[in-house]
Order: structure tokens, then C-alpha cells, then sequence
């Protein structure tokens, strides 16, 4: 989560703004640092997709094939002697614990290759998100907090190309483009519309009213809350609902 001080205002080291890692520690946050490693983590999340796929087709020929019956098999082919071997009663058996054996590595493999597929995925909507005119021109809020509230709309598809769903369990639920019928809405025209669609919407787009520090829109601020308890998105949110001068009033 990113550093603030006392009054909520972020904490910036030379230009870069310090971000609190999940063990503690601070660090400074730089965006093209971050975005040189997202997109080496793309490249090496696409080769593993390429190959995980290609396990896929290989897992085909072996569905319905018990993993852990196969792990069990794995030790008693090891236990096979020559007379085993030979014994025409064991033929058949011997088969199909090889077989099971190999289902077992097939499964692990693409299990592996589904992970950093799901990896992949979630780097790409965050570049799509960080990178976004629409947020950088008609929201107030930074691009972490958009995706937090809309991010779930949101998936990739076979080619790599970020959608947005109307149903996030329905994955044939696409929204398409106004401006180009047929197409799947570019991420900022359908973000736009998740924006119009949101009940606080005034509380998060640039110009509506909404006059941020020292401006409260809402009346007193309420009672009970301590600005000490409070996140940093959730100071920010409060900040854009009830004004910095009521935000600075909070007892610490």
C-alpha cells in the first residue's frame, strides 16, 4: 500500500512515491521499473501458456485417468521383478500403471501452465488499467483504486485482448463497441461505461461538481472515525466525498 503522512497526503522520495510492502518495508514506487518487469513477466508467462497448451492436447488422450491411483503406480511398477515382467498376467496391469504415471506428470504440467496463465491475465488488465486515458483524463482517483472497483468486469481472451463481461461468470457475455458494431468495446469505452453505470459516479470523475480538499460536499463529517484506521484508499475515497478540511478534522 502506498505511504502517507498525517494529513493523508502521499509520501514521495525523489519523484517516486513510497509504497509499503507486505512485510514492512518501504520502498520507492517507480512506474517504469515496474512497467519494464510486468512486460518481461508477459513474455514468460506466454511461453509457459504456449507450452502448457501443448501439454493440454497431450492430457487429451488420457482423460478420465486417476492422478492419484497413477502416484500409487508410479511405486508399485518399482516393485516389478523380472518374473513380474515376464508374467503374462501382468502385461495388461503393467500398462496401465504407465499410463497412469504419465496422466500424473501431464496433470501436474498443466496445472503449472493454467497458474501462470491466470498470472498472465492479471499483469495484462493492470497495464490496461495504468495506461488508461480515460482514467488519466476524466477520473480523480489513481489507477490502482479504479481497477479495485471495476477491475472485476474484466478478463483476457484466446488472443490476448482485455474484455469486458456484463456477467463475470459468463464469458460469452462480451460488451461491444458503440462506435465499432461487432467489436468487442475497447477497455477505456467499456470502463466508461462501468463509470456511468456507478451510483457514486460525481465522486469519481473529473468536473462534476466534486471539488476535492477543502470543500466539503456532504456536510459535517461523521463521527466515530479515526483517521489513523484508515486505509489509504479508504482516506482517499473520504477525502473525495467529504473534503480534505473535514478529513483533517478526524481525530488521529
Amino acid at each position: 500500500m502506498w505511504k502517507t503522512d498525517e494529513n493523508g497526503n502521499l509520501v514521495v522520495v525523489d519523484g517516486n512515491p513510497v509504497v509499503i510492502t507486505a512485510d514492512g518495508k518501504e520502498e520507492a514506487f517507480s512506474l517504469e521499473s515496474n512497467k519494464q518487469y510486468i512486460e518481461s513477466l508477459k513474455a514468460e508467462a506466454i511461453g509457459h501458456r504456449q507450452k502448457g497448451n501443448g501439454y493440454k492436447e497431450q492430457l487429451q488422450a488420457f482423460d478420465g485417468i486417476d492422478p492419484v491411483k497413477a502416484r500409487e503406480a508410479m511405486e508399485k511398477v518399482k516393485s516389478f521383478s523380472e518374473k513380474d515382467l515376464i508374467d503374462a498376467g501382468k502385461v495388461e496391469e503393467i500398462k496401465a500403471e504407465m499410463r497412469r504415471v504419465h496422466d500424473v506428470q501431464l496433470s501436474e504440467a498443466t496445472s503449472r501452465a493454467e497458474q501462470y496463465k491466470q498470472q498472465m491475465q492479471s499483469y495484462i488488465i493492470g497495464q490496461s488499467f495504468g495506461e488508461s486515458k480515460f482514467i488519466a483524463d476524466k477520473l480523480n482517483i489513481p489507477s490502482d483504486m479504479a481497477r479495485e472497483f471495476f477491475g472485476k468486469h474484466f478478463t483476457v481472451d484466446a488472443n490476448n485482448r482485455v474484455i469486458a463481461l456484463h456477467d463475470t461468470n459468463n464469458l460469452e457475455s462480451i460488451i461491444y463497441s458503440d462506435s465499432n458494431p461487432g467489436e468487442p468495446a475497447s477497455f477505456d469505452e467499456a470502463l466508461a461505461k462501468f463509470v456511468n453505470a456507478y451510483q457514486h459516479k460525481d465522486t469519481i470523475l473529473k468536473g462534476s461538481g466534486n471539488k476535492g480538499g477543502g470543500t466539503s460536499n456532504s456536510g459535517n463529517a461523521p463521527s466515530g472515525i479515526k483517521r489513523s484506521e484508515m486505509s489509504p484508499s479508504e482516506k482517499a475515497t473520504y477525502i473525495q466525498k467529504h473534503g480534505q478540511e473535514n478529513f483533517l478534522k478526524l481525530p488521529k
